[in-house]
């Protein structure tokens, strides 16, 4: 019986070629984009699985309010480590993760050779115990017990030393630390926020040293690998029981918050790391929607036709039927057919994977393998997913077509009745309202990402390089640099900063006067010579630039913000020379600058301060250019560079490209929506186009008998496409409120956004009403143009 139903089904495929046709190319393109999006999926919830301890491992974060607005933070003070291991009997390890000096790159020295290292840490030795960190070479045990220590990835090891063994060699990190290797790791995988390539022993630098331990300083990523059985759930009160007990009070300015460490990609919205990229669920949500709707909507196809041409096959049936063949068995040769046809559209999605996975990885910023597919538990659900899509696409067909009388069948009489016209054009409507949801979404979605590049941001970004000067030594060459720069004609100004917009910026609070007890404000600043105004083009507004501080000086001087004279309930005249408290010791301000974007547009503008206290490093040395040759004026620069600093690496950005960097998620999901919705469009037009032609199909001879009466060809398109125009007119109406509804959800996560204009659903409208009739008019005008005898003698 199998065979024969095999049989009956290749038959009836090749009798049908185009409708077989369309209905596998819907069902392999829907299967293909929805198995991108499973695996791009499966890789953002796999992050921090290889770790075997993943379950018993929390990361402790802080939160901390200022003038009743609160501040997440993803990391915290180093002495919350030792700490907690010394109150809780919970915890079995803690330990710190330092990105080397706040996130920065590091400048590397083998022998003569320079190098920029973007993924180094620091971290205590006990790492190994808390993490899955397999060495290569070494001993887990004393390979980060010493100062001056360090382990590397094998692809580093192999960039820093070749064929050589990394082990016992000898390499220097920023000029300034000479370190042994100890060790050689495994890669890490993509799949993890802690994307280590080299890692060092975390005494060695002064914030690992037990006399740095503060609680002021919240830039140390903090773990603890609980015992087994420990409830995560209890552990944040206990935590804070034990802080309002051991930290004295005026320290203790923010609370302890506790997160799973396979929760930390997916559910750290709103944590500010500017060391980190992080996922976000509702993007998973979003995206696994979308890979439901495109399977959907090829299943809709094919339920579609194979109802549409019922009537075509009622007769058969009820042959059938009258030589004994049972309801199950037809129903069985309808679900084989339509399995037989989606298990060759899932052979052709997976030949359309293989050629477009290297574009999707591009777009998405993944290194998806094909290989993955194959993996035992995906090949499972491949199988599984082939038998649920079998079960949904051929259900109705088959219980409709399977349930034809045959008596009524063969005395001519029509099984199609009104609740199986209603359902087709239900789902018709359904396929056209997630189009025009997607093309609506799509369209502000990148209305919002080009607002985002038209925002006047306060400053000017053009033109503006960050050259990476942390590494060089002596430190008197750093102003030689300078110096040399500044006598090139394509520079235009220069200034020495701590960091730049866009990049990150220390934490402080401000108090306002006379209230000394008050909790403050959060303060991001910038320690910065006089130069920063011009380079970076802020208005000031009142007062002057920073002066460099001399070692006689005493009092800190500050450029701030309009948001922070503001918050101190001056105007931008009354506050030049007035003294704040900021934690910067003695301070008074000397400027103000008009609010300008120092962070995402995700953000509000904040509290700002430029000064000139020597509490931090200074990082980077910006540099306005004036060319219309870029590629000759940063080969200039690097000569320069390699004259005054030969043993340090170059590093460069430009601060428009990292601004860009800010909005890469919603770039990526821009673009994924985008290819998506033209997916989803072209499979519902399949459908579409299929369902003109077979309504085309049925009408021949009412079109003869009009067109023998003169109708013209005009009429007859008309005829044909008012029917299918209808059903899309209804499924703008549907689609329009929802994407108005979701779009206000995403827009509400951005400070500074567009506003949904209504001709947003106009062009989107006016998209589908164009499409659908470009697609029904291809059949209809076929129709119309046939010489109408030729319909009329049509059996």
């Amino acid at each position: 019986m199998w065979r024969n139903h095999l049989k009956s089904s290749l038959r009836h495929f090749w009798h049908n070629k185009f409708f077989s046709l369309i209905n596998l190319m819907g069902l392999s393109i829907g299967l293909a984009a929805a198995l991108l999006i499973i695996l791009y999926v499966l890789d953002e919830l796999s992050f921090e699985k290889h770790h075997e301890q993943a379950d018993q491992i929390v990361r402790i974060e802080i939160e901390a309010n200022f003038e009743g607005s609160t501040m997440k933070l993803a990391k915290a003070p180093n002495r919350t480590a030792p700490f907690l291991k010394e109150q809780l009997p919970e915890v079995k390890e803690a330990v710190r993760v330092f990105p080397h000096n706040f996130g920065e790159s590091a400048s590397i020295t083998v022998g003569n050779q320079n190098f920029v290292e973007t993924k180094l840490f620091w971290a205590d030795s006990n790492l190994f115990k808390v993490f899955t960190l397999p060495l290569q070479q070494g001993d887990s045990n004393t390979a980060l017990a010493r100062s001056n220590t360090v382990i590397l990835s094998a692809k580093a090891a192999a960039r820093y030393f070749g064929q050589q063994n990394p082990v016992g060699q000898v390499l220097k990190i920023d000029n300034r630390y000479d370190m042994e290797v100890t060790g050689v790791f495994e890669d890490v995988p993509s799949n993890t926020q802690l994307d280590f390539e080299m890692i060092g022993a975390f005494p060695t630098i002064p914030l690992g040293q037990p006399r740095r331990l503060s609680w002021g300083n919240s830039s140390f990523l903090t773990f603890l690998l609980l015992h087994q059985g420990v409830d995560q759930s209890s552990l944040e009160a206990k935590i804070s029981e034990a802080a309002v007990a051991h930290i004295p009070e005026d320290r203790r300015w923010f609370d302890f918050k506790v997160k799973p460490l396979l929760d930390v990609h997916l559910y750290s919205k709103g944590v500010e790391d500017d060391t980190s990229v992080y996922g976000n669920i509702s993007q998973i949500w979003v995206l696994s929607a979308l890979a439901a709707i495109l399977l959907l909507i090829a299943c809709i196809n094919y339920m579609n036709l194979a109802t549409a041409k019922s009537e075509q096959r009622s007769k058969a049936v009820a042959i059938n039927k009258t030589l004994g063949a049972t309801g199950r068995q037809m129903a069985s040769q309808f679900f084989i057919e339509t399995g037989l046809l989606v298990w060759i559209g899932l052979s052709l999605s997976l030949l359309l994977i293989f050629l477009v996975l290297p574009y999707f990885n591009e777009i998405t910023a993944k290194d998806l393998r094909f290989a993955y597919l194959f993996r035992p538990g995906l090949l499972f659900s491949l199988l599984g997913g082939w038998g649920l899509i079998t079960l949904i696409a051929g259900a109705y067909p088959a219980v409709f077509l399977s349930s034809f009388t045959p008596n009524h069948i063969l005395r001519g009489k029509s099984r199609e009745g009104r609740s199986v016209i209603s359902l087709r054009k239900g789902l018709v409507v359904f396929q056209f309202a997630v189009s025009v949801v997607l093309m609506i979404c799509t369209m502000i979605l990148y209305q919002q990402l080009n607002f985002i590049g038209d925002k006047q941001l306060g400053f000017n970004p053009e033109q503006v390089v960050a050259v990476r000067v942390m590494g060089i030594r002596p430190a008197s060459n750093i102003l030689s640099l300078e110096t040399e720069l500044q006598q090139l004609s394509t520079v235009v100004s220069t200034s020495l900063t701590q960091t730049y917009p866009g990049h990150g910026a220390s934490g402080r609070s401000i108090t306002k006067p006379n209230d000394p007890e008050g909790r403050g404000a959060d303060l991001s600043t910038c320690r910065a010579y006089p130069g920063v105004i011009d380079v970076l083009d802020l208005n000031l507004i009142a007062g002057r630039t920073l002066k460099v501080l001399e070692e006689e000086d005493t009092l800190t001087q500050i450029i701030l913000n309009e948001s922070a004279i503001e918050y101190l309930g001056w105007t931008p005249e009354e506050a030049i020379g007035r003294r704040v408290e900021a934690d910067l010791g003695p301070t008074t301000v000397v400027g103000v600058v008009e609010d300008f974007h120092f962070a995402s547009l995700h953000q509000e503008i904040g509290l700002y301060g430029f000064h000139n206290r020597k509490s931090e490093w200074l990082q980077y040395l910006l540099l306005r250019l004036r060319t219309t040759d870029l590629r000759e004026a940063m080969q200039q620069i690097e000569n320069v560079f390699d004259k005054v600093a030969p043993s340090t690496a170059l590093e460069y950005v430009f601060l428009d490209e990292s601004l860009d960097k800010l909005y890469k998620s919603e770039e990526r999901l821009a673009g994924v929506v985008f290819i998506f919705a033209g997916l989803a469009i072209f499979i519902a037009c399949l459908g579409l186009f299929a369902l003109a032609a077979f309504a085309t199909e049925r009408r021949i001879k009412e079109i003869g008998i009009r067109k023998v009466l003169g109708a013209s060809v005009a009429n007859i398109v008309n005829l044909l496409s008012k029917d299918f125009l209808k059903l899309v007119l209804i499924a703008i109406f549907i689609a329009s409120p929802i994407a108005w509804w979701v779009m206000q959800n995403w827009l509400a996560d951005f400070a500074y956004r567009i506003n949904i204009q209504w001709w947003v659903f106009a062009v989107s409208a006016g998209l589908a009403i164009f499409i659908t009739l470009l697609t029904v008019s291809a059949q209809s005008i076929k129709a119309a143009l046939m010489n109408p005898i030729k319909s009329l003698r049509t059996d």
